[in-house]
């Protein structure tokens, strides 16, 4: 599946590519798509496709997501990993070709934030409904 990372931040929602490796885990990626607000619920629902459009199956481990964490502090506007951390709250979406899957994780103030599958939501892949998913469970697990 097509896989993103939403971050939420104090003031900014920073939403992060994610591609598959051969090993059949996720590793961070650029692209990155940085918005303001959660204001309107539509862009962040395209953001949200746009960056799934990007995500790439089957790459080597080596070649992906090795340098991502100052991109992500630098969109963040922060200098620590630690804050980032404890100032996010997160979501991963992932698209089957007709569905978005999204699933909210456990706000922990560290690195640690699992997923909470009993939570997840299915919503199909428009902007609209997708958008108005993603912010209904970021607002919901902060």
């Amino acid at each position: 599946m097509k896989a993103c990372t939403i971050y939420k931040t104090q003031n900014k929602l920073l939403v992060v590519c994610m591609h598959e490796t051969d090993a059949k885990f996720y590793k961070l990626a650029e692209p990155i798509r940085m918005l303001e607000s959660l204001e309107n619920p539509t862009e962040v629902g395209g953001a949200v496709l746009e960056i799934l459009s990007h995500s790439k199956h089957g790459l080597p481990v080596h070649s992906t997501g090795l340098g991502i964490v100052p991109i992500l502090l630098k969109f963040a506007g922060l200098k620590s990993w630690r804050k980032f951390e404890a100032e996010l709250t997160e979501c991963f979406a992932e698209f089957d070709g007709s569905m978005v899957h999204v699933t909210p994780c456990l706000k922990t103030g560290g690195s640690s934030r699992p997923h909470l599958p009993d939570k997840r939501v299915v919503c199909t892949a428009t902007p609209k409904d997708l958008g108005d998913t993603v912010v209904r469970l970021l607002t919901v697990t902060e």
